[in-house]
């Protein structure tokens, strides 16, 4: 059986989360060794930790830790479950290393960003990459109204203009390597989960 490797992308409040989950739920019935991944793993591994400390601003704020800093603990938090994303034959993330690239590259500009997206790039070449990467793209302030509800916002939710500007990024990158993009909106229209779960399967030749 052909492997399958499909990531989820996508700001905070995207909708990505509740799409990866559904979907695995899904594939595990076919694929009896399918794997799910949450990234990064926050409290659950010793590098997630560290992420999470990152994340609180105990570390500095956005402008005080340089964008290299975060993304190796991010690098080393997906490293340590090499050897299950080489072997598994259906993968399921809710993150991977994409979004490093939107995050942390959000942060720089012109041929600084260019220059770190390609040494971000060849960071993460060890790893498996993904046969399908789905980025659900959401306006920041639909996506605000969602988090604002559901959690305490950490270093990078809480900067509106930077989370703009990683949703900018996010759309260049997917353009750049042909991601398939999901619109949470219809025009004005906030779509449902299931219409959104629709699209994908019909993406994945499942619907």
């Amino acid at each position: 059986m052909k492997k399958l490797f499909i990531v989820f992308e996508g700001i905070d409040g995207s909708g990505k989360s509740t799409q990866a989950k559904m979907l695995f739920s899904l594939l595990k019935e076919k694929y009896k060794d399918a794997v799910f991944f949450k990234f990064p793993t926050h409290q659950s591994t010793e590098f997630g930790k560290i992420i999470d400390e990152y994340l609180s601003g105990k570390m500095g704020s956005l402008s005080e830790v340089p964008p290299e800093i975060p993304s190796l603990l991010y690098a080393l938090d997906r490293y340590q479950f090499k050897k299950e994303l080489e072997s598994a034959n259906c993968i399921v993330c809710d993150r991977y290393w994409q979004s490093n690239l939107a995050h942390q590259a959000a942060k720089l500009r012109g041929r600084a960003r260019k220059e770190f997206i390609d040494w971000l790039i060849c960071l993460d070449k060890r790893l498996p990459v993904p046969t399908h990467v789905f980025l659900l793209d959401i306006p920041v302030e639909l996506a605000y109204q969602r988090i604002a509800r559901e959690k305490k916002l950490d270093i990078h939710e809480s900067d509106r203009a930077y989370m703009e500007n990683v949703r900018a990024v996010y759309l260049m990158l997917a353009k750049r390597y042909k991601w398939h993009v999901i619109n949470a909106l219809d025009g004005k229209r906030e779509k449902s989960v299931e219409e959104i779960a629709s699209e994908i399967l019909k993406v994945l030749n499942l619907g």
